[in-house]
């Protein structure tokens, strides 16, 4: 549970940090689950992920959708998944009734990675929601700005012009392997990394009073805690494979070009301005290694 101060400065800055309570050999185990639900994933074993950063012909992962999929999922990943208490930080959030809304791996491989800016929930939502991230390795692949879940900021008039700048008033979200994001959906932020990462993401909410219970993880064979099994047999979205699209890769001469020209904007017109067109018309993201090299601003 989190105590008294924890959710005030939750509810202040939008976000907090949970120490690592975690053994690190469970942690080793779960890595390398990880890296065989990676090379699954990246050989087509596995066809629920995401792809960003496009810049070669082989598949550049950059998200690994429904993290409890029996496919995926292995009792390594499962008990550290569990030693994290987070369905204990979420029900301190939004009581006992709750159902997990969204899983994932987010990741970042072969090239960094800038994302946009963006929200996941209104300003002044109904507070019905909460997101975590647990953390598989050392990371320093967030940037947040603080108390945006209450207020606009007056930099959010750049994003448009400048999508992938620093904001002035941004803050890195460093962690070690085994910690828990907790923030706030409304939480302005984005992904960041110049170097590899991974994480798994869980949106947590309120569970909806008409609900019918899945029942799908008696499917599984594996050891859960009676707290994840009444949570999971009431989340049937986390096992819905209709939400999301298998992806197929595109072989087509064309998309092989835009492969090409994307790695020429990418390693060698690196330092073009980040309002730079090029950006967005080729779907491009700032080279942040070979900026910093040649202290480019970023």
């Amino acid at each position: 549970m989190l105590s008294a101060d924890q959710k005030i400065v939750l509810e202040e800055k939008g976000y907090l940090i949970i120490p690592k309570k975690i053994d690190d050999n469970l942690i080793i185990s779960a890595q390398k689950s990880f890296s065989t639900i990676k090379k699954k994933a990246k050989k087509g074993m596995y066809p629920y992920i995401r792809v960003y950063d496009n810049y070669c012909l082989t598949n550049n992962l950059a998200g690994i959708e429904m993290t409890f999929h029996k496919d995926i999922l292995d009792q390594q990943i499962f008990d550290f998944i569990q030693k994290t208490k987070i369905i204990d930080y979420a029900k301190s959030i939004l009581g006992d009734d709750i159902e997990l809304d969204l899983s994932r791996y987010h990741l970042t491989e072969n090239f960094s990675h800038v994302g946009i800016w963006h929200r996941d929930e209104k300003i002044n939502h109904d507070n019905e929601s909460i997101q975590m991230n647990v953390f598989l390795y050392d990371e320093t692949g967030l940037q947040i700005i603080e108390k945006s879940h209450k207020q606009f900021t007056d930099e959010e008039n750049e994003i448009e012009k400048k999508p992938y700048t620093t904001l002035n008033s941004s803050k890195w979200i460093n962690t070690k392997a085994g910690e828990v994001l907790i923030f706030d959906p409304a939480v302005l932020h984005r992904a960041i990394s110049e170097k590899s990462r991974a994480n798994i993401h869980f949106r947590f909410k309120k569970r909806s009073t008409d609900k019918i219970k899945s029942n799908l993880f008696n499917d599984y064979s594996l050891v859960i805690s009676k707290e994840w099994k009444d949570v999971l047999d009431n989340s049937p979205k986390v096992f819905d494979e209709t939400i999301f699209k298998k992806y197929e890769k595109d072989k087509g001469l064309k998309s092989i070009f835009l492969i090409f020209c994307r790695r020429i904007i990418y390693n060698f017109i690196f330092f073009l301005p980040l309002k730079s067109k090029l950006y967005k018309i080729f779907d491009v993201r700032p080279n942040l290694y070979l900026r910093r090299i040649f202290n480019i601003s970023s």
